[in-house]
């Protein structure tokens, strides 16, 4: 069976301190795919925020990969250690497909804390140290006691990022001050609601010529599954 995390339907979603839905848990497995029906509005809605949202690969890849990640899913973490990085080998570095990050705040504090780093470490380096930080952010929280344990306290990330040349210190932590990213948070939830949200990992696959013909996947599939929909 592959698992992924969370029944966020029934789960409390983070944002800023603020639950958006009750609470539970289940496992599950398999993909999904809305009906003809309702293309057109998820066609505006997937293409709507691919712009602000980060990347790994390249902006001209001719597919996308939408990835709804919480840095403290387990399954998350091990679809960075194994899946992703035989990805990354044969399409995203060809230049082939685009991973875009879509970080949600399912777990608590530490999950929203992670979500928020990862989209101002985005702004603040302009985009060059999305990779560096996507793969930092899963070891942050392998390493730690467990779930928000504060492993990933803004200071801890704030020093952690730090250290990458593109990230500027000073604008990382103005940037995780000024919570600009919390309504974008939000909205990526909903979108991914919408094509069938129900925990994570959960991806949206499809080509940028044409994002009404989408497929979505969820749990943490095998490779071969992965390649076969690339």
């Amino acid at each position: 069976m592959y698992i992924f995390c969370m029944d966020i339907n029934r789960r409390e979603l983070l944002i800023g301190g603020v639950g958006l839905v009750g609470g539970g848990f289940v496992g599950g497995y398999g993909i999904s795919k809305l009906g003809n029906g309702e293309s057109d509005s998820v066609e505006e809605e997937v293409s709507f925020g691919l712009s602000k949202s980060p990347v790994i690969g390249s902006d001209d890849a001719p597919v996308k990969l939408l990835y709804w990640v919480d840095f403290q899913c387990p399954f998350c973490y091990r679809f960075s250690q194994n899946q992703f990085n035989l990805i990354y080998d044969e399409f995203i570095s060809s230049g082939e497909v685009q991973l875009v990050l879509k970080p949600l705040t399912i777990f608590g504090e530490d999950s929203f804390r992670s979500a928020v780093s990862m989209h101002c470490v985005n702004s603040v380096s302009d985009g060059s140290a999305v990779l560096e930080w996507y793969k930092e952010l899963h070891e942050l929280y392998n390493e730690s006691s467990g779930r928000n344990t504060g492993w990933a306290e803004y200071n801890v990330l704030v020093d952690e990022a730090g250290a990458f040349d593109s990230v500027s210190v000073s604008e990382l932590s103005s940037c995780i001050e000024d919570s600009e990213y919390n309504s974008q948070i939000r909205d990526e939830y909903e979108t991914g609601k919408g094509l069938g949200l129900r925990g994570t990992p959960f991806f949206a696959l499809f080509n940028s010529s044409d994002p009404s013909d989408y497929e979505t996947i969820s749990g943490v599939q095998q490779y071969s599954y992965f390649k076969s929909k690339i």
